[in-house]
């Protein structure tokens, strides 16, 4: 199993999901448009995100990321040896305790080491399709392409709703003030619709 660390990759992926979401919407040319203009946009501002995770929350996440492609316990546990990081005994037992996992402060280093690799050995399924390591001037980040997904999406109907609410200004369309693009789109074709009847009479 390899990691998606393309960014060509990662764009196409996160381009695939919002699409999936807009299916059904009206204007699906300009949704494309948009989430192609915008992803890198978004992609940047979810790794500056990314960057201000607290303490060695990074350093977790790409073990957890990598591990999840081990074939084994063995290969975690030399993964998780490799990061400096882990050299004590005391920044195992704190890994442990991130993943919530019950580990007593008595137990060794290699006990705690099997423990940890055993907990990302079984969730491996879990952890290499919730994250992507993505690569941006030759430093690795662990990025949840959901989260990317969803803030795409945010950012679209966001300015659709803008839009939108502008144009029922305009026409002197009722709007309240949580509804959705989609709802005020409706509304701002029926008052097209019924204007147009009442010319017509």
């Amino acid at each position: 199993m390899e990691s998606r660390t393309y960014k060509e990759n990662f764009r196409n992926l996160i381009l695939d999901m919002v699409q999936k979401e807009f299916e059904n919407y009206v204007s699906q040319r300009g949704a494309k448009r948009f989430f192609e203009a915008n992803v890198d946009r978004v992609i940047d501002e979810n790794i500056q995100r990314v960057q201000t995770r607290k303490n060695n929350e990074n350093i977790y996440l790409k073990i957890l990321t990598y591990g999840s492609y081990q074939e084994n316990l063995v290969s975690i546990g030399k993964l998780i040896k490799k990061q400096d990081l882990f050299k004590s005994k005391k920044e195992i037992y704190n890994f442990a305790k991130y993943l919530n996992l019950n580990v007593n402060k008595k137990l060794s280093y290699n006990q705690m080491l099997r423990i940890i690799s055993k907990y990302i050995y079984d969730n491996r399924d879990l952890y290499s399709n919730r994250y992507v390591i993505y690569r941006k001037s030759n430093k690795e980040y662990v990025v949840n392409p959901e989260i990317v997904k969803e803030d795409l999406i945010e950012s679209y109907k966001s300015k659709t709703r803008e839009e939108m609410k502008s144009i029922a200004k305009l026409l002197d369309v009722e709007i309240d003030e949580d509804e959705g693009a989609e709802d005020i789109r409706k509304k701002i074709i029926n008052n097209i619709i019924k204007q147009k009847l009442k010319k017509n009479r």
